[in-house]
């Protein structure tokens, strides 16, 4: 993830730039370009390309001795049965996974140093 969230060299940054109005909401609603990975998505208003982005998601440690007790509770309070919640990662379009870091880790901890 640290190339998210800044431009700098080698940054997976996306830029929109809005034409200014005193409607704000009509502004923002309304960009003049967009450009994403590179590429221009709206030119001058126009929409020229859709493409498709990764699904972060986090895979974290846990002790499966309680799958059976948030199984029971699902089936008690829950109208949605807990089968219904877990998501294989081959059936999410362009899956990306993100490491879990606790607060006390190594490196979490070298991260928040620089």
């Amino acid at each position: 993830m640290a190339a998210k969230g800044h431009l700098g060299p080698g940054a997976d940054g996306d830029v929109t730039i809005y034409a200014p109005d005193a409607d704000k909401r009509r502004m923002f609603a309304l960009p003049r370009y967009v450009l994403k990975a590179g590429e221009v998505i709206v030119d001058d208003g126009d929409l020229r390309g859709a493409p498709e982005g990764r699904a972060f998601h986090v895979a974290p440690e846990f002790d499966e001795g309680v799958t059976l007790d948030i199984e029971a509770w699902f089936s008690r309070y829950s109208s949605i049965q807990f089968a219904n919640y877990p998501v294989r990662e081959d059936e999410v379009a362009h899956p990306s996974r993100v490491d879990c870091q606790g607060a006390d880790s190594p490196q979490r901890q070298k991260d928040e140093q620089e």
